[in-house]
């Protein structure tokens, strides 16, 4: 990865005019066993991603201080985006029996190639009404062309004797097959803002917001066939349309002497969210939910119970829900509708657990008069959630609590630390994402299942020093 950046900054009169200027250009080379088994299959994957980008942008500020603020500019932004893999069906298929073994010993070659470029203008200002009252507003203005193309190529390997008609016919059984496909997109959004803030009292503010943001549409790097295909049982994807969503929050943020405390409840309607979503067989592809909603409430505080002696935490409620999302991907054994789809109106999201948050104490004490002595305990809690995408009830996650610890010996003046640290010290088994196994049921000709999934660390301890100079 290489990246640079060059800052600038010229007065005109009291105004300041900034200009950023970045280049970004990374390189990715994988090799992956993407059959998350033991069992040679798709051993050998190769992707490979070359990405490139400049931007410039121009900011214009007023010189702060006054009753009236404000920050205007223009950006502009180029990518190029290139990316290959080459699935490889090992030669194990070989020795599975027809028809699965047709493609043993085969690849898939894609390539994708894309290009961007975004421009935007954008400003917002702040009024103050009184010393304790405040307006801000603003909004940004984008257009972004894209043009996008996709290339996939079956290609037989030497221990392949089979007709290549008899090869093409078993992948679309897998809903992969050979196509080329391009297009180009124009899009135009406008992203308004504003926030009222009001100083209740030295300690206390109060403030209400609403704002809008989008997500920028696009082109399905790796989907294995065409949409809307007849010789597939499950078409694949190429473009979707940008995500948009509006975001509505009130709170209040109180800071006293010993305590300090933050409340927020927000709501946030989502329109043609993005979604990337497995078929169930080898695929992935990305299409537009129609809508969601996601509403809740976050607090957090800190508190000076006693010389060196804090405690703070957090707490989130999360209702995340569908509001119309009638083409999702069933879970095995599930009763499709229309279309082969599931219907997830009314379902709560993946990963979207309804409680969250954390608890910390700390204390610090010298035992010197050059030395101190830290400790703290934590833990980290999670009410239960679905943990795959297409919500399969087996990958279900109960509710935990995680626990952690620290224990430090140091300088008064922190030029030098150790500390003992132990992270999940229950050791639980926390899932973070799960999914079908790729050809799971396809090989067993749908009698049964296989899960993968990733899962937080064990237990942990670990020793840190620190030192500065």
């Amino acid at each position: 990865m290489f990246g640079a950046t060059l800052n600038a900054d010229l007065e005109i009169g009291e105004h300041t005019l900034t200009s950023v200027s970045s280049l970004l250009d990374y390189k990715t080379r994988e090799i992956v066993d993407v059959d998350f088994s033991g069992i040679s299959f798709l051993d050998g994957t190769n992707l490979q991603e070359d990405y490139r980008q400049f931007s410039q942008e121009l900011r214009l500020a007023s010189p702060g201080g006054e009753a009236f603020n404000y920050i205007a500019g223009a950006y502009y932004q180029h990518a190029k985006l290139d990316v290959d893999d080459q699935v490889l069906f090992n030669s194990t298929f070989l020795a599975l029996g027809p028809p699965f073994n047709a493609i043993g010993d085969t690849r898939n070659d894609r390539v994708y190639s894309q290009k961007s470029d975004l421009i935007s203008v954008f400003a917002q200002g702040e009024l103050a009404l009184s010393e304790r009252f405040r307006i801000t507003a603003g909004a940004r203005f984008n257009h972004e062309k894209k043009s996008g193309s996709r290339a996939l190529a079956i290609v037989r390997g030497p221990l392949n004797t089979f007709n290549p008609l008899v090869v093409a016919g078993t992948f679309r059984a897998l809903n992969i097959e050979a196509h080329s496909i391009s297009g180009k997109l124009s899009e135009d959004s406008f992203n308004p803002m504003v926030n009222v803030q009001f100083d209740a009292t030295d300690d206390l503010m109060v403030y209400a917001s609403f704002a809008r943001g989008t997500k920028a549409g696009g082109f399905d790097i790796r989907s294995n066939s065409l949409p809307g295909s007849t010789t597939v049982a499950k078409p694949g994807a190429f473009q979707f349309e940008d995500e948009s969503a509006d975001n509505y929050e009130a709170g209040l943020k109180y800071k006293g002497r010993n305590v300090a405390f933050n409340l927020s409840l927000y709501r946030t309607t989502y329109k043609d969210l993005q979604v990337n979503i497995f078929d169930g067989t080898l695929n992935f592809n990305v299409r537009n939910a129609a809508g969601a909603r996601t509403q809740g409430v976050e607090a957090d505080f800190r508190a000076a119970i006693a010389d060196g002696l804090t405690i703070s935490g957090a707490v989130a409620y999360l209702d995340f829900k569908f509001t119309n999302f009638t083409s999702g991907q069933c879970y095995y054994l599930q009763t499709p509708g229309p279309g082969g789809f599931c219907d997830y109106t009314g379902l709560r999201n993946a990963l979207s657990p309804k409680w969250s948050g954390n608890l910390n104490l700390d204390y610090t004490t010298p035992i010197s008069s050059d030395m101190k002595v830290a400790f703290n305990i934590n833990a980290d809690f999670s009410s239960s959630y679905i943990a795959s995408a297409n919500l399969d009830p087996r990958t279900h996650q109960d509710g935990y609590v995680k626990l952690g610890a620290r224990l430090a010996l140091g300088q008064i003046d922190n030029r030098w630390e150790v500390a003992l640290i132990g992270r999940n010290l229950t050791n639980q088994r926390i899932l973070q994402t799960a999914s079908s196994m790729p050809l799971a049921t396809t090989i067993t000709r749908n009698a049964g299942n296989a899960y993968n999934g990733i899962v937080d660390r064990p237990r942990t301890i670990a020793v840190q020093l620190t030192g500065r100079f």
